[in-house]
C-alpha cells in the first residue's frame, strides 16, 4: 500500500508540474510594473498603497486623480480572465520566503477607499478620506521591527508595544496553506494572495 501511495503522489506531483511548465500564470505579470515594484507594493510604498482619490492635481477634466480603476484595469481582467481558472506563481521576494508556518498576513492602518463599509473614508475624497482610519478587525499589540524589512520599518531592531488599544485602527487580512505541495490551498496560495 505504502510503495502504491508513493507512486500515486509521484504521479500527481509530476502532473501538477507539468501543468505549471505550461499554464502558470507569472506573478511579475500582475502589477504590470515588475518585480521591483512588487516589492515595494508589498513594503508598503507604492502609489497604490497611499494615493487616495482625489479631485485635485487631476490630468483628465472632469475625472478625480488616483481612480484606482483607471490607473489599474488589468487588475480587474486578471482577476476575471486568469486568478479563476489558472494557478499563479508564487512570488519571489523576501517577503515571502522561509514562511515556516505557511501563513501570509498584510495589515494596514489607513482607508483610500470610499463607501466600501472597510473604514471611514467617503466621498468627496479631498474633505473626507484624507486621514481616514480602515475597519478595525485587529488587536495589534507588540511588532518586531527585527523582522521587518529595513524598507517597511524603517529601522533595524526593537520592539513596539501597544498597550489598551492604543495602536489605533488596524485592517489585516491573512491566508494560510497546508504543508503537502500537491494541498490545494498549497497550489493556489498564490491565487489567494491576489484575491
Amino acid at each position: 500500500e505504502a510503495v502504491a501511495r508513493a507512486a500515486a503522489v509521484a504521479m500527481c506531483t509530476n502532473a501538477w508540474h507539468a501543468y505549471l511548465a505550461d499554464n502558470e500564470y507569472p506573478w511579475d505579470q500582475v502589477s504590470g510594473y515588475g518585480p521591483i515594484w512588487d516589492k515595494e507594493y508589498y513594503d508598503g510604498n507604492t502609489h497604490w498603497n497611499e494615493e487616495h482619490q482625489t479631485e485635485l492635481d487631476k490630468l483628465i477634466q472632469d475625472e478625480p486623480a488616483n481612480y484606482f480603476r483607471r490607473e489599474a484595469p488589468h487588475i480587474r481582467e486578471i482577476f476575471e480572465a486568469e486568478a479563476q481558472g489558472q494557478a499563479f506563481g508564487y512570488p519571489s521576494m523576501d517577503n515571502f520566503e522561509n514562511c515556516q508556518l505557511q501563513s501570509i498576513m498584510c495589515c494596514w492602518v489607513s482607508d483610500r477607499q470610499a463607501n466600501d463599509n472597510n473604514g471611514n473614508c467617503a466621498t468627496p475624497y479631498d474633505e473626507n478620506c484624507l486621514d481616514a482610519d480602515p475597519g478595525d478587525n485587529t488587536d495589534l499589540c507588540a511588532v518586531d521591527m527585527a523582522r521587518s524589512t529595513s524598507s517597511s520599518a524603517h529601522v533595524d531592531g526593537g520592539f513596539s508595544w501597544f498597550n489598551d488599544n492604543s495602536e489605533g485602527p488596524v485592517h489585516c487580512h491573512g491566508l494560510a496553506w497546508g504543508a503537502h505541495e500537491l494541498d490545494t490551498y498549497n497550489r493556489y496560495k498564490a491565487n489567494n494572495l491576489f484575491f
